[in-house]
């Protein structure tokens, strides 16, 4: 397989990451291990062995629909345990990912690659220009204006892409700083259309309207000065979900050659986290098409960081759970046949585990609910009892729908772990 290794700058064949935390005093220091940090499969698929070891209980993250883990989580051990990797076959480009297991404050990162029958990312004939920052920096470059010497701002990793941040976690310091991240030239001179996208993360900013003044995008013709670039789509809160930017018009700049930054600016009194991944110029708009949303529907914005705050109760008929209430709404999720004990709700989100429970009550009949997940890996259809779909998955979008009428709901997660951060309520 002809394809570049995504962890070449590994000296070692295990890639360990851990935090300050209480040593377990019969396993040690929190750790988790990996046998290889790569591994590569043919266009049709298959499955391939691995061995993990963590001292602490791990679970999977990031996982695309198209691998499967098994299992996806496990308890502390000494022992090495045998992980399952499976990949369906793929018609399509040749696609790549990484997925991270972590155990409270260490993780392993494990890269897949695979080949494919169509065409390959970035040969597209709509693509104009495209880059993957989670296989490296491209030919990007970075023009730090403000910085401490020594303080490397911009950094790339090759789960998150490229990141900036003014924080310093060796003295716990915030710090003044303005840095660049550059595109090469791009050559829109003989196109007809260009838009510009790109997925982005925000997190410990002050809130997002402050991130909204901190990181931008600027453009500049050739030679010319930079410019402002409006138009694109930030998250709705803080989190390291990432989201979508929406296509940017770059029609102003049709027939000419441009360069692309993004700027990224902190203070000593708080310095965010900004990452990118996915950036592309193409002929036509992309990203994947989202339900519409009536005006006057109700938005829940999940997780403590949006104000929420769940109650800790026990279900007669699914066992112990959570509920939040609000808006004449209740939402709960319950253990019910799930081997995963409930947890409270994260910063930005709610996990709903395989075979849990969701019941809603409305004081107005509800028409439609739209879920939002927080990646397309935790987007699956929501079934009643009977294990019929009641609720569909869109992975594309990351969306769960439901149309009807009803003032209770019951849902069950049959299909898999469902992690929700907003979810829209349409009331009669």
């Amino acid at each position: 397989m002809n394809i570049k290794k995504l962890f070449s700058s590994f000296a070692a064949a295990i890639l360990v990451f851990a935090a300050c935390e209480e040593t377990n005093p019969d396993l040690g220091d929190p750790s988790v291990t990996l046998s290889k940090t790569q591994l590569e499969f043919a266009k049709e698929g298959g499955s391939q062995e691995i061995t993990l070891n963590s001292t602490r209980d791990w679970s999977v993250l990031n996982r695309p629909e198209w691998v499967s883990i098994t299992p996806e989580k496990g308890a502390a051990s000494a022992k090495d345990q045998t992980i399952v990797i499976s990949v369906m076959d793929n018609a399509d480009a040749p696609r790549n990912c990484v997925i991270t297991f972590i155990g409270t404050t260490a993780r392993a990162d494990l890269a897949i690659v695979q080949d494919g029958d169509g065409v390959a990312p970035g040969t597209d004939p709509k693509t104009i220009f495209s880059v993957d920052f989670t296989a490296g920096q491209g030919d990007f470059s970075i023009d730090t204006r403000k910085a401490p010497e020594g303080l490397a701002v911009w950094t790339q990793s090759s789960s998150y892409g490229m990141v900036a941040s003014g924080y310093v976690k060796a003295d716990s310091k915030d710090y003044d700083t303005e840095s660049w991240l550059v595109s090469p030239v791009i050559d829109l001179s003989s196109e007809k259309a260009a838009f510009l996208s790109f997925e982005h993360a925000c997190n410990f900013f002050t809130d997002i309207e402050t991130a909204k003044k901190e990181v931008g995008v600027k453009v500049k013709v050739e030679g010319g000065e930079w410019e402002s670039l409006s138009g694109f789509a930030y998250p709705e809160t803080l989190s390291w979900s990432f989201v979508n930017s929406g296509s940017v018009d770059l029609a102003s700049y049709l027939g000419k050659k441009v360069q692309i930054a993004f700027v990224y600016t902190s203070t000593a009194a708080k310095a965010g986290t900004w990452e990118i991944k996915n950036v592309s110029v193409k002929s036509e708009p992309g990203g994947a098409d989202t339900p519409d949303v009536p005006e006057g529907a109700i938005t829940w914005l999940m997780g403590t960081n949006n104000g929420q705050s769940w109650s800790s109760v026990t279900d007669a008929s699914y066992g112990d759970g959570y509920e939040y209430t609000k808006d004449g709404i209740t939402l709960g999720y319950y253990k019910n046949k799930s081997s995963s004990n409930p947890v409270d709700a994260k910063t930005d989100h709610i996990r709903v585990y395989k075979f849990y429970a969701l019941k809603i009550k409305s004081t107005k009949p509800l028409k439609s609910i739209i879920f939002y997940t927080t990646e397309s890996a935790y987007a699956f259809d929501l079934t009643d009892a009977e294990g019929k779909m009641t609720a569909a998955a869109d992975a594309a979008s990351k969306t769960i729908s439901w149309t009807g009428n009803a003032s209770e709901l019951l849902f069950f997660a049959n299909n898999g772990q469902v992690r929700i951060n907003k979810i829209v309520f349409v009331c009669e």
